[in-house]
């Protein structure tokens, strides 16, 4: 299966029942494409780095999922593009970059997608690669406000 993460930028002007209604019509468009989400996390109000749709700021949102179709990226861009409030969106394959940091950090164990060791006994480590990778936002599409 293919890993993919995507970051969904949304308008700062949009209220918060239009927010959640975008945010959910995004979960279902993955659930009708058969895709698993792994991990979603709402990365809230911030500051872009330059003018995007003449907006400065915008409300991130971030899913880690995975599939075996390969139009899913299609499909995810298409709905972005109609849908008014996104006024950016993000789609990056990332299984060879898991796949380097599990060969680097957790060879010869059993982990699942995201390097979480699988371990039934006393001790149980879990580390989850997505955070190696990305631990914050990327500063390439942001800035911080000081």
């Amino acid at each position: 299966m293919a890993v993919y993460e995507s970051i969904f930028i949304l308008s700062a002007k949009t209220e918060e029942e239009t927010e959640k209604k975008v945010v959910s019509e995004i979960r279902a468009q993955y659930e009708k494409t058969e895709c698993k989400l792994i991990k979603e996390l709402v990365w809230g109000k911030r500051a872009l780095a330059y003018p995007v749709k003449k907006e400065r700021e915008g409300i991130f949102y971030y899913f880690l999922w995975e599939s075996n179709k390969g139009n899913v990226v299609e499909v995810l861009q298409n709905k972005a593009r109609v849908t008014d409030s996104i006024i950016r969106s993000f789609h990056i394959r990332i299984d060879e970059d898991l796949q380097r940091l599990k060969k680097r950090y957790f060879s010869g164990r059993e982990t699942n997608i995201c390097g979480v060791i699988k371990n039934d006994g006393a001790e149980r480590k879990e580390i989850d690669i997505t955070e190696l990778i990305y631990p914050e936002p990327t500063a390439v599409f942001l800035r911080e406000e000081y």
